[in-house]
């Protein structure tokens, strides 16, 4: 590809970000309006001096993100008018990392002002004074006043996720319940499997689902366990007709070396039109979130299928801020609804500053960035394996599910998002050359000036590395790459600095 189109593409990219920033700081804008109305209807009921705090908080990053929004107009209109060159598209890159962060330290504290006239534990009467500020008037004892046991602030996040982000014919049967992480909203829904005693016969698993959750169902229900491997679907499928499973366990797009991709549509396909038995279907579907709906496949259709989906929402849904940790519970099916009573029991209820967190934005705007890490992926992915397949080199292949070395791209290259992490296969194992290519490659990143992080998790803005499962038991560590939102330019930035990376380490003939 030439230079001039590299250049017109990241700009575009740049445009897209933009607008993205923009959708945030408008919520956040919104978020403090209403609060700035809320505090004038509470003057009857509390002290002036503690509204008059709550109004000079509420005022100061007003003005801050109505400067933010100004300056985020004036370079969406810039863009318009400037052409594609390269001091162009740094410039602007510098200057929207530089507003991101802005947004990033600032935005919790703004959900910590939106919350700072509630109370944990809000009184539903009072003689004087109320102790429980925004909610005021909307408290009945024992309902709805202890916030851990959760009603009205998480009521907010599930509403806007179930309206967003739930493909369904009808809406009004799918259960919604926010928690306070991913490993959270699972410890409930296993909570509610077992005291509700729903293991009556056998439990299947994906043997490569997510190691903290294998380990707690393995603890569970060792003596009826069967693990079976994602990508042999007809063989799932016989199992499943053998051995009648009360509950079936899978990540929609597994997070370990091979990075797994199990035929879902399929097996949801047999278990709603052909298996007579009760069972309860749970995924997690944190790898692939809204881009795959499992709820229109099986709604109305087979009354003895329950289906429960869950997620973590510290990766996608935060738009890379990473600053809170929370998951949601989405279920359907009879007695799906008792899953709010175990997370009341259990304590994981959202904390409320999550709520406010999290930018409750447009699914378009977030499918948007969800293609871009799709798209840095591939892309890399794609230019590595090309490199590699081509010439020697200590990495055996490049693994990513839309990949045609991919035993799952059959039916991956169908999906519209192929998950934002790729994985290195090294010609032999070798923790010590693994956590070399991870330092040489930050320090090479830090020589180009592209920044590129050694860290975990996924779903952010600038690309990382990591060396995963160092500790994990029964499980081979790898080394994966985790991309972020760049432009176009950066990931062929980031591709010549990993093909440095790979050809200095081989020419130690350490494979």
């Amino acid at each position: 590809m030439k230079s001039a189109e590299i250049l017109n593409l990241s700009l575009e990219d740049l445009k897209d970000d933009f607008d993205e920033l923009e959708v945030i700081v408008f919520y956040t804008l919104e978020k403090l309006c209403n609060f700035y109305y809320l505090i004038e209807s509470l003057k009857k009921y509390s002290r002036l001096e503690t509204l008059n705090t709550a109004l000079e908080n509420t005022r100061y990053f007003e003005k801050k993100f109505l400067n933010l929004s100004t300056k985020i107009s004036k370079i969406k209109a810039y863009l318009k008018k400037k052409k594609p060159t390269l001091e162009v598209v740094n410039e602007i890159q510098e200057t929207k990392e530089k507003y991101f962060e802005e947004i990033r330290t600032q935005i919790h504290t703004i959900a910590s002002i939106i919350t700072s006239l509630d109370w944990q534990s809000p009184s539903f009467s009072h003689s004087i004074y109320t102790m429980a500020g925004k909610y005021t008037g909307k408290i009945i004892g024992t309902i709805n006043d202890y916030k851990r046991d959760g009603r009205l602030d998480n009521q907010i996040l599930e509403k806007w996720y179930l309206k967003q982000y739930i493909d369904a014919k009808f809406k009004f049967n799918i259960h919604v319940y926010a928690t306070n992480s991913g490993m959270a909203a699972f410890s409930t829904i296993l909570n509610f499997l077992i005291m509700e005693k729903k293991a009556e016969n056998n439990v299947l698993i994906g043997k490569n689902i997510y190691h903290e959750n294998k380990k707690l169902i393995t603890k569970c229900f060792s003596d009826k366990l069967f693990m079976v491997n994602e990508l042999e679907t007809d063989k799932i499928i016989e199992l499943i007709k053998q051995k009648k499973p009360s509950l079936i366990f899978f990540d929609s797009l597994c997070n370990t070396k091979n990075i797994p991709v199990p035929q879902l549509s399929k097996i949801i396909d047999f278990l709603t039109y052909r298996y007579p038995h009760n069972i309860y279907l749970i995924i997690d579907n944190t790898c692939l979130s809204t881009t795959f709906q499992p709820f229109k496949m099986v709604q109305g259709k087979n009354r003895k299928l329950r289906l429960i989906v869950f997620e973590s929402l510290i990766k996608y849904l935060q738009f890379g801020l990473d600053r809170v940790n929370a998951g949601i519970i989405t279920a359907y099916g009879k007695d799906t609804e008792k899953i709010m009573d175990y997370r009341e029991h259990l304590g994981t209820n959202i904390n409320d500053i999550a709520v406010y967190t999290i930018p409750q934005i447009s699914r378009k705007i977030y499918e948007n960035r969800l293609k871009r890490l799709s798209r840095n992926a591939y892309l890399l992915s794609s230019l590595l394996q090309t490199y590699i397949a081509n010439n020697k080199t200590l990495i055996r292949q490049i693994i990513y599910p839309m990949l045609e070395n991919h035993p799952a791209y059959p039916w991956a290259i169908k999906m519209p998002f192929g998950g934002s992490f790729l994985n290195l296969d090294f010609q032999k194992p070798n923790i010590k050359i693994y956590k070399k290519f991870i330092d040489l490659t930050v320090k090479k990143a830090a020589k180009r000036k592209v920044n590129i992080s050694g860290g975990t998790s996924f779903g952010f803005n600038s690309s990382r590395i990591y060396l995963t499962a160092l500790r994990i038991g029964n499980t081979e560590p790898f080394v994966r790459i985790s991309v972020g939102t760049e432009t176009y330019l950066q990931v062929i930035k980031l591709k010549e600095i990993f093909l440095e990376v790979i050809n200095d380490l081989s020419r130690f003939k350490l494979f």
